[in-house]
């Protein structure tokens, strides 16, 4: 549930006007982070942060045998619709916009994005882990 949260987030952002996407949350005036340091920076922010949870995770129902195959089919569409949205943005804007992340403050899309990719890696590799 956690991570259709922050894909329905993303897919909410990606498909704001650019103009108010800069009116909120301005651009970039910085070198973009590449993969590595996006990942870095979001496992020290954990790591300095222990215990954090998303506002948006408080008060998630459990997901259990009987509606996990809901809760992976709103995933799967809310990835598609988050990939066909990506698709449509040009390389500059991807570097100019910026978006809001709770923990690791102001990020372009494109660094959301690399974000947002290992974000669900990162709770995948958990859930193998657990279960």
């Amino acid at each position: 549930m956690h991570l259709i949260q922050s894909e329905t987030a993303l897919n909410k952002a990606l498909g704001m006007p650019k103009f108010l996407l800069k009116y909120k949350f301005g651009t970039n005036n910085r070198a973009n982070r590449n993969y590595d340091e996006v990942v870095i920076k979001y496992q020290d922010k954990l790591a300095a942060n222990p215990g954090v949870t998303a506002n948006i995770s408080k008060k998630i129902p459990p997901i259990t045998l009987a509606n996990k195959r809901t809760f992976i089919s709103k995933l799967d569409t809310k990835k598609v619709t988050l990939l066909k949205k990506f698709q449509k943005w040009n390389d500059t804007d991807l570097d100019t916009y910026l978006l809001p992340h709770p923990l690791l403050g102001r990020m372009t899309i494109r660094e959301i994005m690399m974000w947002n990719a290992y974000h669900t890696e990162h709770h995948y590799n958990i859930l193998k882990a657990n279960y």
